[in-house]
């Protein structure tokens, strides 16, 4: 068998190929053999795809911060796969008007049923899902000098600002006023009365020294005193202002949790809701001096 070289002519300047003479029918033969081989190779099988991460995000009243957040964040890393958990806080009025504009929420903890009945109303809220899973209480959370043993020591004690959250769309807002006004204190307090847009920012104002008292959730207010000897706490009797009955809803999806199955989302954070609700987290809640319903 001789060699020789393969020229393209119409290439001028392209290198040469070295090639063997072989039979036609020989070459032919190879060919098809090789055909063959290669099609009836078996398909490499299909490697499963994995999961698609999900994200979940939960808007939340501002009476749970910074807490909430902590335990939610734990619970989801305790899932197979692992889970990540987003946790904004506000007021529940602020939060429901940002769910309506459309916000990336896919489950809302509000601070009373109000806000959560609105958005089912408005078909934002899986009715079903509405429950509640928490009971807030009030404390008067003073700054020494001003020691208030009583809420009617509010009515003889000196000072320029008492801190509380809006009564007209913050639930412990309502309460506070509630509890002044049972106590006949709210026409005698009204000028002094400084109002703020959550009950977050209520307890910042006293904290801060900005207030010299305000109306918080009890659970801000222990957790403050116990590391600043200049605070002082007194729980608010329950009975002198309507239960705070704090109801939570999953938020319909909108694709809110990146690019998950819709089936995936809604099972997990449906999962998530009944952890809140349940007994399991009943003792998280009594530890943030909370009651559960």
């Amino acid at each position: 068998m001789t060699s020789g070289l393969l020229a393209f002519p119409d290439f001028p300047g392209y290198v040469f190929v070295t090639m063997h003479k072989v039979p036609l029918v020989t070459y032919i033969l190879s060919t098809f053999a090789l055909t063959v081989a290669f099609s009836c190779r078996p398909a490499e099988e299909k490697r499963p795809s994995a999961p698609r991460p999900i994200t979940l995000r939960v808007a939340a009243a501002s009476d749970l911060q910074p807490w909430l957040g902590v335990a939610l964040e734990s619970w989801g890393k305790s899932q197979t796969p692992a889970i990540q958990v987003e946790t904004i806080y506000g007021s529940s009025h602020q939060l429901a008007t940002q769910i309506r504009s459309g916000a990336p929420v896919d489950l809302f903890l509000s601070a009373d049923r109000a806000a959560v009945d609105s958005l089912a109303e408005q078909h934002l809220i899986e009715p079903d899902t509405v429950r509640p899973y928490a009971i807030g209480r009030l404390a008067i959370l003073s700054r020494k000098p001003l020691l208030i043993k009583n809420i009617r020591d509010l009515k003889e004690a000196e000072f320029r600002h008492l801190a509380i959250a809006s009564p007209e769309t913050a639930p412990y807002g309502k309460a506070a006023k509630s509890a002044l006004v049972a106590s006949g204190l709210w026409d005698v307090l009204e000028s002094k009365i400084v109002i703020t847009a959550s009950v977050r920012l209520a307890f910042q104002n006293v904290s801060d020294g900005n207030a010299e008292a305000g109306i918080v959730s009890l659970g801000h207010a222990r957790s403050a005193a116990a590391g600043n000897p200049d605070l002082v706490v007194f729980e608010i009797p329950q009975n002198s202002y309507p239960p705070i009955v704090q109801y939570l809803g999953v938020v319909r999806s909108k694709g809110n949790s990146g690019s998950a199955p819709h089936a995936d989302i809604d099972r997990t954070v449906r999962a998530l809701a009944e952890w809140i609700t349940g007994q399991e987290c009943a003792e998280l809640f009594r530890s943030h001096d909370f009651r559960k319903p």
